[in-house]
């Protein structure tokens, strides 16, 4: 259970950064830090894919600004957010 708990608060840890502000190089860390620590452990198949497809994509160079937006509200990545609202 504490992995579940741990996933969720840093989850909307980045969140709250967001809404608090934080520049997009902080966020993407966050992101980077998240995704790599949780990626393998979400519960949902779909979150699991599309994590998997955010990991590969931090290689790409896509703009930083694309991926934070991306995953805080974009169309990519909803299962991600999804996840963590059923939790």
């Amino acid at each position: 259970m504490g992995t579940i708990r741990n996933i969720y608060n840093d989850f909307w840890e980045i969140m709250r950064a967001w809404d608090n502000g934080e520049s997009y190089g902080e966020l993407y860390d966050m992101i980077v830090d998240w995704i790599e620590e949780y990626k393998d452990k979400l519960l949902s198949d779909d979150a699991k894919q599309e994590a998997n497809e955010l990991w590969e994509r931090l290689d790409t160079h896509d703009e930083i600004k694309d991926i934070v937006e991306d995953f805080i509200h974009g169309d990519r990545y909803t299962e991600i957010r999804r996840a963590m609202v059923i939790i």
